[in-house]
């Protein structure tokens, strides 16, 4: 469990994941909006791990040059 302590963005993404759930089951919103968000939540999650392995990667590649 350390790796999630770690992890801001796995930390937001679940908080984000579980109140987004807790509205869908208390119908506070509809499926279609709840699938949506976690949609967007997902490809942002993706999109910043993303970004973040590449300027590691492209940082690493830059000073071994």
């Amino acid at each position: 469990m350390k790796w999630l302590a770690k992890s801001r963005k796995l930390q937001v993404f679940l908080l984000m994941f579980i109140s987004a759930t807790a509205f869908a089951i208390w119908k506070d919103v509809a499926f279609t909006d709840w699938a949506d968000f976690m949609v967007w939540l997902g490809g942002i999650y993706a999109v910043g791990n993303v970004g973040e392995h590449g300027a590691e990667a492209l940082s690493k590649r830059n000073q071994t040059t």
